[in-house]
């Protein structure tokens, strides 16, 4: 079994996860557990499509596996350290607002991406995203939540700044370590989940 796919496998494992235990949390009382159980889906079906278009030839199959790819680790990643941050403060940010800040993510990408500054744009967010979970660890009143977010933020920045196809230091660059680092971290920000929705961060 290649790297690859074992990878992938792990990562979508883990996505599936947070996605399904996010969902039993969201709703209109708690909007920030449905954009983590988005944002889960989103990089569920990126490691979905990393295993089976990998390394073929279709020109279009390829261009899916972009999009989802980039759906996945330039506006989900970062809208699940927004929501931790927002849960961490007891915020309820409604469905326009989080769709006004998804928004934001996507065109601050195109910007960078046509500017060829992407790979400054991918370590600058992953810092930025790592920081706000780092910052929201502090705020949780729960033991479980600050360890867990803690965690989730150290493994997001050494996936991406170490790990990654644009690692700033290219030895420790791992096809298989990235995502197994990613999956980890989605792991860890479950916990930062209350069991029942009456539970509170």
């Amino acid at each position: 079994m290649s790297d690859l796919i074992l990878g992938n496998g792990i990562l979508l494992i883990c996505a599936l996860f947070i996605t399904e235990r996010s969902y039993r949390l969201g709703g209109e009382h708690n909007t920030s557990a449905t954009v983590i159980s988005l944002s889960g889906a989103f990089i569920a079906a990126s490691a979905a499509a990393s295993m089976l278009l990998s390394g073929t030839g279709d020109q279009d199959q390829q261009t899916l596996l972009r999009i989802l790819n980039n759906l996945a680790y330039y506006a989900a990643i970062p809208l699940i350290g927004s929501a931790l941050f927002a849960m961490a403060h007891g915020y309820n940010w409604q469905k326009p607002a989080w769709g006004r800040w998804l928004l934001v993510l996507l065109a601050l990408f195109e910007l960078t991406r046509r500017a060829e500054a992407g790979t400054e744009y991918t370590q600058l967010m992953a810092v930025a995203t790592s920081a706000a979970m780092l910052y929201a660890a502090i705020r949780f009143r729960d033991n479980v939540a600050r360890l867990g977010c803690a965690a989730g933020a150290i493994l997001l920045a050494a996936a991406a700044l170490l790990l990654s196809p644009v690692t700033l230091l290219p030895e420790y660059q791992h096809a298989l370590g990235y995502p197994v680092a990613i999956g980890l971290m989605l792991l860890c920000c479950g916990l930062t989940l209350p069991r029942k929705m009456s539970e509170s961060a």
